[in-house]
């Protein structure tokens, strides 16, 4: 869920930000900075956290809109104040700012639901070069999908794998510490986990198996943390662990790992 904490002059912008990275986290990519495809199941998840980021949105927007003129003034007179500390002339003016009905516009969201495009939908029969290209760009679709599912639980496994990889103590050349094991490293692996077996789409039996790996692995070592930090051969048997399972991912789905 989202939260609307440490509220600046830019807060409103910020949570306008937290809405964007709600949506693109808990969907798959479809067209480069165009729809995103949501999965069935996630619907109801989906839908509860955006609209708690969106009110997050529409509070901030409640509070500061009403004043919104006198703090663009108070901008600029910051601006041009620090202008003359570093000897420039003052420039910030009023015209630099988009107005309040502007600002209102570019802050608003609309979210839109349709269903993928099905062979089904065509009213009219379509050559068997153009049904080829149709299905080539659902294929498409489906490996984002399957890419994508594996991210969310690839990229938090290998940090772990990585962290877990450096001997106890170990320091670099200056003496600071490496693979400082957190318990937020667990909970990222188990919470990455968690939503990319919400945003899997008929997920193949590989897939499928390499989750279970996971599952089964991750929460092994979620109820033996310590063991993490004070075992040597507990730490080297995780980390062998971990880094076959990710590099089984990374491999199959041909993502780098």
């Amino acid at each position: 869920m989202c939260e609307a904490r440490g509220i600046s002059k830019d807060g409103v912008r910020t949570g306008n930000g937290r809405v964007y990275q709600y949506h693109k986290k808990h969907t798959h990519p479809h067209i480069d900075r165009g729809p995103r495809i949501l999965p069935n199941m996630l619907y109801d998840d989906y839908k509860d956290g955006m609209r708690a980021c969106t009110n997050a949105v529409d509070n901030l927007m409640a509070k500061y809109m009403p004043t919104y003129d006198d703090h663009v003034l108070a901008d600029i007179k910051w601006r041009n104040r620090m202008s003359e500390l570093s000897g420039k002339p003052p420039r910030a003016q009023v015209s630099d700012y988009p107005t309040a009905d502007e600002f209102r516009y570019s802050m608003s969201l609309d979210f839109r639901f349709s269903p993928l495009p099905d062979r089904k939908h065509f009213l009219f029969d379509i050559s068997d070069e153009d049904e080829a290209k149709f299905q080539e760009g659902l294929d498409e679709v489906a490996t984002m999908v399957a890419t994508n599912t594996v991210a969310q639980m690839l990229k938090p496994l290998k940090h772990l794998a990585d962290t877990l990889q450096q001997p106890i103590g170990a320091k670099d050349a200056d003496g600071k510490r490496l693979g400082i094991f957190r318990d937020s490293a667990i909970e990222n692996v188990v919470e990455g986990l968690a939503l990319a077996k919400k945003l899997a789409i008929d997920p193949s039996p590989e897939l499928q198996e390499v989750m279970g790996q996971l599952d089964a692995t991750i929460t092994y070592w979620a109820e033996k943390k310590d063991w993490l930090r004070e075992s040597p051969i507990n730490r080297t048997e995780a980390a062998n662990k971990l880094s076959a399972i990710a590099q089984q991912m990374a491999g199959f789905m041909g993502v780098a790992p």
